[in-house]
């Protein structure tokens, strides 16, 4: 009897291509912003109020400022960092400051600064196993890794395949969402 080889998939490295988009639009974004801020200055003497309030500023003033600045964003991303390290443990500081600044940037670009939350929320779905905007369908529960170590552990135990306890779990929480309706 002949054994049959099992199909090879080709992988892409789809990463390269993200990233290189990703570093054209920081790019072009930065490009826009310099334009307009260039812009801004050279039109209507800007230029020379904004260099006569910089001299006449107190340095020390400044460095206090920019401290106090920087002391509030890593104060948000260590907030966002705490909740978030609730539900997952593949959250770090990093990426909760990037989503304070995506926040952040959308808070200014909405009208009445109301964009920045539901973006917030929408980059946090896109990385953890729980969300997708209040479907308690879509739930994937079973991507949770505590979950998966209960998995793994009554797996053992019982001697029946993971996939077959998570369509259990999946059958169960269907249940409980009916009941609650």
């Amino acid at each position: 009897m002949q054994t049959q080889e099992p199909p090879k998939f080709e992988i892409k490295d789809q990463t390269s291509n993200a990233s290189k988009k990703y570093k054209i639009n920081l790019l072009i974004i930065f490009l826009v912003a310099i334009g307009f801020t260039l812009f801004t200055l050279f039109t209507d003497d800007n230029l020379n109020a904004v260099i006569t309030a910089f001299s006449q500023a107190n340095v020390w003033m400044i460095v206090v400022i920019l401290f106090v600045m920087f002391l509030n964003i890593l104060i948000e991303g260590v907030i966002l960092f705490i909740l978030a390290r609730l539900y997952t443990t593949r959250y770090n500081l990093k990426k909760s400051i990037n989503n304070y600044f995506i926040g952040i940037f959308f808070s200014h670009i909405t009208p009445s600064g109301t964009g920045g939350q539901f973006v917030q929320v929408k980059k946090r779905c896109k990385t953890f196993p729980y969300c997708n905007q209040g479907d308690i369908n879509a739930i994937t529960i079973t991507k949770n890794e505590s979950v998966q170590d209960a998995i793994k552990n009554v797996s053992k135990k019982m001697k029946i395949s993971e996939d077959r306890i998570k369509k259990i779990l999946e059958q169960e929480m269907v249940k409980l969402n009916k009941r609650t309706k």
